[in-house]
């Protein structure tokens, strides 16, 4: 039986992260967790940041996809490398820019529990999601994919 023509990946990155954010803000509220020592100002320009910055990342990168002719869905075949733009930097600027996004929000919510999640949500996609993804683009592009994952780190 050949491999399936995709990365195996079933269940939506974007979820994992806001699954993960709503977990930490309900622990924040069943253990009646503190929220994050920050002033309004502080808090504000640090979510906008990194929430702008999240939002560049993945549109940026979606962008990229669809000049590429290829799906940014895990569970659709493959056409192609995106490796300009910023996948010349990072192979993975969408999952980056979710971090960013997740971020912003416990930040933006004054949550510890979310901004203590973002590790593990982070662990769930780089084990669950990235190795599925690579073992795919390896079987998929062979040599190519080998070079382009020798010239661009996976994260920074």
């Amino acid at each position: 039986m050949s491999a399936p023509d995709d990365a195996g990946v079933r269940f939506p990155p974007p979820l994992i992260f806001l699954s993960f954010i709503l977990l930490g803000m309900g622990l924040d509220h069943l253990f009646a967790i503190a929220p994050l020592p920050l002033s309004t100002w502080l808090r504000w320009s640090l979510a906008t940041l990194f929430g702008a910055t999240g939002l560049t990342l993945v549109v940026g990168a979606l962008s990229l996809f669809r000049r590429a002719g290829t799906p940014p869905e895990p569970w659709r075949p493959t056409k192609t490398i995106a490796e300009s733009g910023i996948y010349g930097r990072t192979r993975n600027p969408m999952y980056l820019g979710m971090a960013c996004l997740h971020l912003s929000a416990a930040i933006g919510f004054e949550s510890l529990g979310a901004l203590i999640l973002l590790l593990p949500a982070m662990i769930i996609i780089d084990r669950a999601i990235v190795k599925r993804e690579e073992a795919y683009l390896s079987r998929r592009f062979g040599e190519s994919y080998t070079a382009y994952k020798e010239r661009v780190p996976r994260w920074f």
